[in-house]
Parts: C-alpha cells; sequence; structure tokens
C-alpha cells in the first residue's frame, strides 16, 4: 500500500517504511530470504504487537472499562501470535527451546502466568551469547531493528514538537480552570506519546549493538547515538542551566537526513517540520470526530429499526389470528386473547421506546451543526 500521500503518516516515518523489503528485494546478499520468508514474515507481526501493547500498558494510566476490555482482547490475540511464532521459531533457532524450558523449571509453581507484553520473544539479539542463531536471521533482524530505530526516532521529533507546540499553545491561549485543564490533558498525552517512541528507539538500538556490525559497518552508529534523557527536548530547547548564547542542539535534530527539516530563516530557527506533527494529529482528531458523527448516525438507524421491528413484530402476532379459524371455538378464543396480547405489548414497549428516544435526533443535529461550525 502506497502511504506517501497520506494525512495520518509524518513524513519521516514514510522515509522508513518497508526499508526491509525495499533491501531485501534489491540486495542479491539476502538470497536465502525465501528459505526463511516464514521466520522473516512471523518476526515482524508479534514484535511490533508486543511492544505497542508494552506501551500501552506501562504509559497509559487510569483506563476507562471500554480500554480494559479491548486490551484484554489485544493481549488474547498477542497471545496466540507467539504461540505460532514459537512454533516456527523452534525450527530456525533451536536453542530457544532449551532456554525457555531452563528459565521455565528456575521459577516456582505458584509464578502467576505472564502478560502477553511480558513474554520474551528471544529474538536472535536476546540469544547471542546464550546459544547458536542462524547469521543469516541476525541480519535479518538487524534490518528490522534498523528500520525500527529510525522510525522510533522520527515518531519521537514529531512528538516532541507538537509537546512543545502544545506547551506554549496553552500559556497563549488557556485561560480558566476548565481550559487549562483540558489543555494539560493534551500535554500529558503527547509526552507519554514522546516517552513511548523513546522507549521503542532505546529498545531497538540496544538489539542493534548487540547484532554488531551493519552492512556499512559501524557507521550506522552516527545517525542512532544512545538517547539519553537530557536529549528529549524540542529543535530550539537548551538543556537546563544553558543560556541562550550556548544553548546546544540535542542530536536527534543533527541526525543525517533530518537537517533539512530546520529551516534558517530571518525570525532564527523555524522547525518547518511542526507542520507535519500538526498535520498529522489535526487528521486524526478529525477522524475520530467523524467516527463519533458515523456512530451516532448507526445509533438513530438502529433506533429507527427497532421501532420498525416492533411495529412488525405487532403485525406479525395480529395475522397469527386469521389461522385460528379452524380451531376449536374454546381454543382460538384463548389463542386470540393472547395474539393480541403479545402485539400490545409489543406496540406498548415500542411506544415506549419512541417517548424515550424522541429528543434523539435533536440532540444528534445540534452536535452535527457544532462539529460543522468547527470545521469551518
Amino acid at each position: 500500500m502506497n502511504h506517501a500521500n497520506s494525512s495520518f503518516i509524518e513524513l519521516y516515518t514514510i522515509m522508513f517504511q518497508n526499508l526491509v523489503q525495499r533491501i531485501s528485494n534489491k540486495d542479491d546478499l539476502f538470497k536465502l530470504l525465501r528459505l526463511h520468508q516464514d521466520y522473516v514474515d512471523s518476526i515482524r507481526t508479534p514484535c511490533g504487537v508486543h511492544e505497542d501493547l508494552w506501551g500501552t500498558v506501562k504509559y497509559r494510566s487510569d483506563p476507562t472499562s471500554l480500554q480494559v476490555a479491548k486490551l484484554q482482547e489485544r493481549r488474547t490475540l498477542l497471545h496466540r501470535r507467539i504461540e505460532s511464532w514459537q512454533e516456527i521459531q523452534a525450527v530456525y533457532i533451536p536453542c530457544v527451546v532449551q532456554i525457555r524450558r531452563s528459565i521455565a523449571q528456575l521459577l516456582p509453581s505458584s509464578t502467576r502466568p505472564e502478560e502477553a507484553e511480558d513474554i520474551p520473544l528471544y529474538l536472535p539479539s536476546d540469544v547471542i551469547g546464550r546459544g547458536t542463531c542462524d547469521l543469516d536471521l541476525q541480519q535479518k533482524e538487524w534490518q528490522l531493528r534498523f528500520a525500527q530505530a529510525n522510525e522510533a526516532l522520527a515518531s519521537l521529533r514529531n512528538d516532541l514538537r507538537f509537546w512543545s507546540y502544545l506547551y506554549k499553545d496553552k500559556d497563549r491561549q488557556s485561560t480558566g480552570q476548565g481550559p487549562n485543564t483540558r489543555a494539560q490533558s493534551l500535554i500529558n498525552r503527547a509526552s507519554a506519546k514522546a516517552k513511548y517512541s523513546a522507549s521503542i528507539y532505546r529498545t531497538a538500538r540496544a538489539a542493534l549493538v548487540k547484532l554488531g556490525t551493519g552492512p556499512d559497518g559501524r557507521q550506522w552508529e552516527t545517525g542512532l547515538q544512545p538517547l539519553l534523557e537530557q536529549d528529549l527536548r524540542n529543535v530550539n530547547e537548551g538543556t537546563i542551566g544553558q543560556t541562550e548564547g550556548n544553548k546546544s542542539i540535542s542530536w536527534i535534530w543533527t541526525a543525517p537526513g533530518i537537517r533539512d527539516a530546520i529551516e534558517t530563516t530571518g525570525d532564527g530557527n523555524r522547525d518547518v517540520g511542526l507542520h507535519d506533527a500538526i498535520r498529522v494529529e489535526w487528521a486524526k482528531a478529525r477522524a475520530r470526530a467523524h467516527r463519533w458523527q458515523e456512530e451516532v448516525q448507526l445509533l438513530l438507524e438502529e433506533m429507527r429499526r427497532v421501532l420498525t421491528f416492533l411495529a412488525h413484530r405487532a403485525e406479525w402476532w395480529r395475522g397469527l389470528v386469521v389461522l385460528c379459524k379452524g380451531v376449536p371455538e374454546h381454543l382460538a378464543e384463548g389463542l386470540s386473547s393472547y395474539a393480541h396480547h403479545q402485539a400490545a405489548i409489543n406496540l406498548h414497549i415500542r411506544k415506549w421506546f419512541q417517548s424515550m428516544w424522541s429528543a434523539m435526533p435533536v440532540y444528534a443535529q445540534l452536535g452535527w451543526a457544532e462539529l460543522v461550525a468547527e470545521s469551518d
């Protein structure tokens, strides 16, 4: 799928998507790709879902009951994928079976089952030093981790841009307790996203260090340096204690391929990538609003169908009275009475629902009018 014109994906994320597929298709060094395709395909899904679920659990505080239910569904799905992954892994990295068995023997029997996001996957980078692993598989993970690290770093930059924008906008625009609370909630959400992107980057880089050199030796370390807490700042922000005269830029903004994201004008440094980050967040927020608008439309349609069904059901019960003509009189009277009674119950329920839902179309129209006004 071509995401080049998507409003929901950052510009620098697009640069790294499907990196492994492009390299594998063009480079003759990966001639064993067909042999290990099942393994490579299986490694992508559990690895990404595993870390995404881990970030959701770690950085989402006070989840709602609906979020908890969806989280459990994702855990169940991930458990199934990990089980399939382990079956394939046992073929390509047999030593992992012994590693899992050894660890299971060391754990007490009373230990509660691990959640899906806590189950170790034992990728080739985790096996190095503990067992043998095919060199080709290590190269495949190196490609995956290199793309993941670059993508996480690009996401981190956009998260920091958006966080900085929200913080400044709060100081300029938000007055009063209510607007300040909402603005702070958005800031906390953006900060959590930045921390999650940073954790993904650190995990991917740690795996790259274990796997050793890449196709270009150690040159990848120039653009993927260790990420410290003091590096998590926007392009125009310095560290604590630095003045305007000796302010330094974090290395994440000077990595190869990122310099074009900072445009110098007569007014100083202007981060043109900020517009990209805001565009993506705006597009996602607009999509969420339209999704709820669609949910309202579906709800109104469901209400209409319920009323139509109840009216149809009442007529159906009345139609059964005609079938009582060939029945003995003492039975026909009882059957007819029962049919009319059931029809009356359905009509009563319909009238009750109709009364409760009478104001819903008005509320929906008010909500749509407000949404259109905000869009304009």
